[in-house]
């Protein structure tokens, strides 16, 4: 698919580019984004994983940022649920984490619960969901943007999000997206609409669940976001590029079949087939949405 101009160009809302980025060799980084680019892949923000990951991703983005043009590239900050669950919360890794927001790549922050792990520990739960009330109130304090993972722990996410929105105030909540979401029907969704979620970010799990691609039939376009959670996440029908499987095949993460951003392009084909829209107006209002979301 070409891209025949800016208004539609591709707004790609998670994906881990810190996975393809060596500080001494950004020759891949560089690739993947004029190849980004030649796709019609043109603004994309990198979530963070660990508390240490928000500091590289701050130099990758700064660095790729002053030394190319083409796509650009923003930094979300916060720390992943499933690494708080060993980080115990604290006032001052906290007051690190709002500093970061004091830049102007900074354009959201992101934060979740996440159950999955198996015997998790009480303290671990309560590890995460503080740092959970915590970034939400940050996010409200500092008017930045809210990205939520939340992967078997909904039930639990409800009552921490109900608690957290009578301390702000309705009124007071970030604008969220729910990134990677799946597995909620239709009813659901429109009861997390009614709680305060404004987006919903779809990727390439609209391939593989039944219940996913039902409620993205319905659901408002207006609602939705694109994105990849690359490296993770792969379309089985997308063919990833020899250079991205050679590099992360030489990294320590030995990570199999890697997704990158590219492949938001079948994804929004796959989107416009489901709700029976033009691919043209699925990527043109996605865009929208997150440029309303990120305020950039």
């Amino acid at each position: 698919m070409e891209v025949k101009n800016n208004e539609m160009a591709i707004f790609e809302t998670h994906a881990h580019l810190d996975f393809f980025y060596d500080e001494e060799n950004q020759d891949v980084l560089k690739r993947l984004m004029d190849d980004c680019e030649k796709s019609g892949i043109s603004r994309i923000v990198i979530p963070p994983i660990s508390f240490e990951s928000n500091l590289r991703i701050a130099h990758m983005v700064n660095e790729y940022n002053k030394n190319n043009e083409g796509v650009k590239l923003y930094q979300a900050v916060g720390i992943h649920p499933r690494e708080a669950i060993n980080v115990m919360y604290n006032k001052n890794r906290m007051e690190q984490l709002q500093k970061m927001c004091d830049s102007k790549q900074v354009v959201a922050v992101k934060t979740g619960l996440d159950f999955c792990k198996t015997k998790l520990q009480q303290h671990q739960r309560q590890n995460q969901i503080a740092w959970f009330k915590e970034n939400v109130k940050m996010a409200s304090r500092l008017s930045k943007p809210l990205i939520l993972h939340i992967r078997e722990a909904w039930n639990e996410f409800k009552v921490a999000w109900e608690e957290v929105t009578k301390e702000l105030g309705r009124e007071n909540l970030p604008t969220t997206v729910i990134h990677c979401f799946n597995s909620r029907d239709y009813d659901e969704t429109i009861e997390l609409e009614k709680s305060g979620i404004s987006y919903f970010g779809i990727g390439g799990k609209i391939f593989t669940e039944p219940i996913l691609r039902e409620t993205v039939r319905h659901l408002e376009i207006e609602n939705i976001v694109l994105e990849t959670d690359s490296p993770y996440l792969k379309p089985e029908q997308y063919v990833i590029p020899k250079y991205i499987d050679d590099f992360m095949a030489e990294t320590s993460s030995k990570l199999k079949n890697p997704n990158t951003p590219l492949s938001l392009v079948i994804i929004a084909e796959e989107i416009a087939r489901i709700k029976d829209m033009g691919v043209e107006e699925v990527i043109k209002i996605t865009s929208k949405n997150a440029e309303k979301l990120f305020r950039v």
